[in-house]
């Protein structure tokens, strides 16, 4: 009501002027434009509490409304590119940081809003010079420093990300954070003696920091050290229940010796606690198989495909799960499927491969199969399936050759240990008699020794 009074205060004012019966002064005017401008500080802290309290939709509708009164105004545009960037919106974001930016280039906090719109929405290439604007405005911030060096990582400018995070460091040294992201950016730099150190110091700061846990259980993974690994990781999981790549990780490792029942469990407390994490119902789909529960894979991997309606993976897990069932035709639609949204999905050129095995094509089989090991030649798995099609060809040569390199790229792995047992029995070894779980490895075997005793 203050204002509208306002409003028709002036409304009188001028048509008495324009009917020469007096005159508005400059205090009055003043006082007018005041008015307004308390008006509008008053809206824009509200509007912060809102956004503070989560209030986005009528943060959104204030500042909106504030931009009506006053277009050009830098604190009302920053605020809206905040609740933008909340809201997961990234590129309205950085549409209104650019604005804000614009309207009042000194304000630091815009600057580091929009560089990190900038970085969250794979904008890698402005996100850096967008935080170093911010970087020199506010020299004295440790967080901005943070922020440049995350930016100059994702831009894989390893250095000068470095510099950034020592800047942070030096700053703050009791943020862990910033010794954590130290580590990343020399793990990926390649310099994994220097990465432990910033890690380790991490949890000096902060024993309970469980990203620095996670970090060292990639780093030992990066070094095959799988126990130190699964220590962290299990570590980690435990501090936080909601890092999620902790408790995949480490289910990975379990799954990859043979372990399936510790690897079901934490995937199992990962989907209860975190329903929506596709990659835990890809991994139970993957377990389900190799355990022969197939009408349990295509349950677990319908759900990640459900989640992950863009994603080959699980597109392609859930064709190996049909396939799986005996179901190939559904098995190729899947992977038709898959291959559309990638086609440089390795996985999806193995199923294939077996697939037309399974019908009996041999060629086209061992096409498929040697385009996903040229796609994927660090997967031991596309590797073995190659090598079982070249065996049963009586390509014994060729096969070995094939499995030797499994083995060396993995050999405390599920296709590793496949694929020793396979040179076993090319070297005049029987096969065990235990059945292999899963896919049809044991018949394999036993008729690749039959083929090996005739000849």
């Amino acid at each position: 009501m203050k204002i509208l009074r306002k409003c028709l205060v002036s409304a009188a004012a001028v048509a008495l002027l324009s009917a020469g019966c007096g005159r508005i002064g400059d205090d009055e005017i003043v006082s007018h434009h005041d008015g307004r401008q308390r008006y509008i500080s008053n809206r824009l802290i509200e509007a912060r509490e809102m956004k503070l309290r989560g209030r986005l939709e009528e943060a959104e509708e204030t500042y909106r409304h504030l931009l009506e009164m006053e277009p050009s105004s830098a604190a009302a545009a920053a605020g809206l590119a905040r609740v933008h960037f909340l809201g997961g919106r990234l590129e309205l974001a950085a549409d209104w940081g650019e604005i804000a930016a614009e309207a009042d280039p000194t304000r630091a906090e815009t600057w580091s809003d929009l560089g990190k719109a900038y970085l969250l929405s794979g904008r890698t290439d402005e996100a850096p010079e967008a935080l170093r604007r911010a970087v020199r405005l506010a020299p004295d911030r440790a967080d901005y420093h943070n922020d440049l060096g995350l930016a100059l990582t994702r831009a894989g400018r390893y250095e000068e990300a470095a510099e950034a995070y020592s800047r942070a460091i030096a700053l703050n040294p009791r943020d862990p954070e910033s010794y954590n992201n130290l580590g990343l950016c020399l793990m990926q730099k390649g310099d994994l003696a220097e990465s432990e150190l910033a890690f380790r110091k991490a949890l000096e700061v902060d024993a309970r920091f469980a990203r620095a846990h996670l970090s060292l259980g990639r780093l030992f993974l990066l070094r095959d050290e799988p126990d130190q690994a699964l220590g962290h990781l299990e570590r980690a999981a435990r501090l936080d229940r909601n890092l999620i790549p902790a408790l995949v990780l480490a289910a990975e490792i379990h799954q990859k010796r043979g372990a399936f029942g510790p690897a079901r469990e934490l995937l199992e407390r990962l989907v209860e606690q975190q329903p929506e994490a596709a990659v835990a119902w890809r991994s139970l789909g993957e377990i389900a198989i190799i355990e022969q529960d197939y009408d349990r894979a295509v349950r677990h991997l319908e759900k990640a495909a459900e989640l992950e309606p863009a994603s080959a993976s699980a597109k392609a897990r859930l064709a190996w799960a049909w396939m799986e069932k005996g179901d190939l035709e559904t098995a190729r639609e899947f992977l038709d499927e898959a291959l559309r949204l990638d086609l440089r999905h390795h996985p999806s050129y193995r199923f294939l491969g077996e697939l037309r095995r399974r019908r009996g094509d041999r060629a086209e089989s061992e096409t498929a199969f040697r385009r996903a090991v040229e796609i994927g030649p660090h997967d031991p798995w596309n590797h073995y399936y190659l090598g079982k099609l070249l065996a049963e060809s009586d390509r014994i040569e060729e096969a070995g050759e094939r499995f030797q390199t499994a083995v060396e790229l993995a050999p405390e792995s599920e296709a590793g240990r496949r694929a020793e047992t396979a040179l076993k029995i090319l070297a005049g070894e029987a096969p065990a008699a235990e059945e292999t779980p899963g896919d049809d490895a044991e018949p394999f075997y036993r008729a690749l020794w039959r083929r090996l005793e005739i000849d």
